[in-house]
C-alpha cells in the first residue's frame, strides 16, 4: 500500500513538472514572438521614416525650384518683351531639372537596393528615357548600381523597359571604366552576368573583352576575388576567346593566373591551368611589370599550397621557375626568406629539382634607369632591405642537415 501511494505521488509529481515545463516553453515562445514582432515593427518604422525623409527632400527641391519660377514670373510682370519670356522659360527649365534630378537620384538609390516597385513608380512618373541613362557623380547608371549588387529583377526591369537603349546601357562605363558586366563579375554575381550576356541586345564579345581604367577585364576581376563560378561561366561562354582572356594583362602586367597565385585562390588557379585552351607552361612563366611570375608572387605571399600546385603541375618547369628572379633580383626562395615564410622555404628546399646554392644567389638586377648593374652593386643597394640573411643562413643550415635523397 505504502509503495503504491508513493508511486502514485511520484507519477503526479512528474505530470506536474511536465505541465510546468510545457507552460514555461509556451511563455518563452510567446516572448520570442513578441520580440520578433517588435523588431518587425521597428524595421517598418525605420523604412517608413527613410521614405518620408526622401519625400521631404524631393519636396524641398521642388519648392526651391518653384520659388525660382515665382521670382522669375514676378520679374516678368515688371518688364516686357522677349527678355521676360526668356527669364520665365529658364526658370521653368530649372524647375524641371531639379525635379528630374531628385527622381534620378531616387531611381539610382532604388536600383542599388533592388527596390523594383519603387523603380517602376519612378520610371512611370517621369522621363524614363532620360532617367535610364542618367548617372551619379561617379558616372554610375541605375543598371550599374543594380548589377554591382546582383539585383537581377531590377536589371531586367531596366533592360526591358520600352524606353531603354539596352545596348548602350550595357556598354556604359563609369568614371573608373567599369561596366555593369565587369562589376557583376568582380563579386561573382553569375546570374547577373548571364542576364547581361544573354540579352538580345548584348554584344557578348565586347562585354567580356572590355577593360576598365586599370586594364582589368571581367575574367581578371573575377580571378582577383576568387570567383570560380564566374570564371568558369566566362571561359565556357560560346563567344569567349578563352586563350586570349587568360593571357590578357592589366596595366601592371598581371594575368588572371598571377593574380590568383598572389592572392592565394587555389581553385581559381587550377581552373585556369587545367582549361583546355590554356598554354599552362607559358602562363606559369609569364612575368608581370615587376618581373614576377606566379611562383615568385605566391612565394612572396607565403601561399604554400599555391606553390605546391604550381611546381607539381604537369606543365611546370620547376628548375626554371625556382631559378627565376624578378627585376630586383630575388628568386622565390629569397622572397620567402625576406618575408619569413618558413614553410614555403621548406617546400622549395625539399623539392627534388632544388639547387639551394644557386637559388640563394642574388641575381643581377635593374637600376632606376632601366640598365643592368652588377651583382655587387645590387647587393650594396638592395640586400639590406630585401633579405634577412639570418633566415637564409638558417635555411641553408637546415638544408645541409637533411639526409641525402
Amino acid at each position: 500500500m505504502l509503495l503504491s501511494a508513493l508511486l502514485g505521488y511520484y507519477f503526479y509529481y512528474l505530470v506536474a513538472m511536465l505541465c510546468l515545463a510545457v507552460l514555461w516553453q509556451r511563455r518563452e515562445l510567446q516572448r520570442t514572438k513578441m520580440a520578433l514582432e517588435r523588431e518587425r515593427d521597428n524595421w517598418k518604422s525605420e523604412r517608413s521614416g527613410r521614405i518620408r525623409i526622401e519625400e521631404e527632400l524631393r519636396k524641398v527641391k521642388l519648392e526651391a525650384a518653384t520659388a525660382r519660377v515665382a521670382a522669375a514670373s514676378q520679374s516678368a510682370a515688371d518688364t516686357s518683351g522677349t527678355g521676360a519670356f526668356e527669364s520665365v522659360t529658364a526658370a521653368v527649365a530649372c524647375q524641371q531639372a531639379a525635379a528630374t534630378q531628385a527622381e534620378t537620384e531616387a531611381l539610382l538609390e532604388a536600383a542599388g537596393v533592388g527596390d523594383v516597385a519603387e523603380m517602376e513608380r519612378l520610371l512611370g512618373d517621369s522621363d524614363a528615357e532620360m532617367m535610364l541613362v542618367a548617372t551619379n557623380e561617379k558616372g554610375a547608371t541605375a543598371l550599374i548600381r543594380a548589377a554591382r549588387r546582383g539585383h537581377t529583377h531590377a536589371m531586367r526591369l531596366l533592360l526591358n523597359h520600352p524606353s531603354a537603349d539596352s545596348a548602350a546601357m550595357m556598354m556604359h562605363a563609369d568614371e573608373d571604366g567599369s561596366t555593369a558586366f565587369t562589376l557583376a563579375a568582380l563579386d561573382g554575381y553569375v546570374e547577373a552576368m548571364r542576364l547581361l550576356l544573354d540579352h538580345p541586345s548584348a554584344d557578348a564579345d565586347a562585354m567580356m573583352s572590355h577593360a576598365d581604367s586599370e586594364g582589368f577585364i571581367a575574367l581578371l576581376l573575377a580571378a582577383r576575388t576568387g570567383q570560380v563560378d564566374a570564371m568558369r561561366m566566362l571561359l565556357a561562354h560560346p563567344s569567349a576567346n578563352a586563350a586570349a582572356m587568360m593571357m590578357h594583362t592589366d596595366s601592371e602586367g598581371s594575368t588572371a593566373l598571377t593574380l590568383t597565385a598572389w592572392l592565394g585562390h587555389a581553385d581559381a588557379m587550377l581552373l585556369l591551368l587545367d582549361h583546355p585552351s590554356a598554354d599552362s607552361a607559358s602562363m606559369m612563366m609569364h612575368t608581370d611589370g615587376c618581373g614576377s611570375t606566379a611562383l615568385t608572387l605566391a612565394a612572396e605571399s607565403g601561399h604554400v599550397e599555391i606553390m605546391r600546385l604550381l611546381l607539381g603541375h604537369p606543365s611546370a618547369q620547376p628548375v626554371a621557375m625556382m631559378m627565376h628572379a624578378h627585376d630586383v633580383g630575388c628568386t622565390a626562395l629569397l622572397l620567402t626568406a625576406e618575408h619569413g615564410h618558413v614553410d614555403a622555404m621548406r617546400l622549395l628546399l625539399d623539392h627534388p629539382s632544388a639547387n639551394p646554392t644557386a637559388m640563394m644567389a642574388f641575381h643581377t638586377g635593374v637600376d632606376d634607369d632601366g640598365g643592368d648593374f652588377s651583382t655587387d652593386d645590387a647587393q650594396l643597394a638592395h640586400v639590406p632591405q630585401l633579405i634577412n640573411e639570418a633566415v637564409i643562413g638558417m635555411a641553408i643550415a637546415w638544408r645541409q642537415q637533411q639526409p641525402p635523397r
